[in-house]
């Protein structure tokens, strides 16, 4: 025989918790927004430029959930960044992206701090 029972009568922790959940993803998408426009203009300064074709399709976008996505859509980008058996590599994308992992990091902790 059991001697007591415990039940929830008022929840108000739950929807707080989800709430803040929904602030926090909030938060952090428009620190990863921010920070990664700031890389598309760093690629944009640092990307070897001859007709400025390469540089026009350079990009950053919410793909999926809490991920940004930094790229560039001209068809020949990747042998810009990486090289050739021809060619050296001139790297811009890279260079761009890792000159903002810090503060990327940092806007993150940011925005979930601000989420809370």
């Amino acid at each position: 025989m059991k001697d007591w029972d415990v039940g929830v009568v008022h929840d108000d922790l739950t929807p707080t918790l989800r709430k803040m959940g929904d602030n926090i993803r909030v938060e952090v998408i428009n620190a990863l927004v921010e920070i990664a426009q700031r890389m598309v203009t760093d690629a944009g300064i640092i990307v070897p430029v001859r007709t400025g074709f390469l540089r026009s399709t350079i990009f950053s976008r919410i793909s999926g959930t809490l991920e940004v996505e930094i790229g560039a859509s001209a068809p020949y980008a990747q042998f810009i960044e990486f090289g050739t058996c021809k060619m050296g590599a001139q790297p811009y994308l890279r260079p761009a992206i890792l000159g903002a992992f810090d503060d990327l990091c940092k806007a993150i902790l940011d925005g979930v701090m601000r989420g809370l």
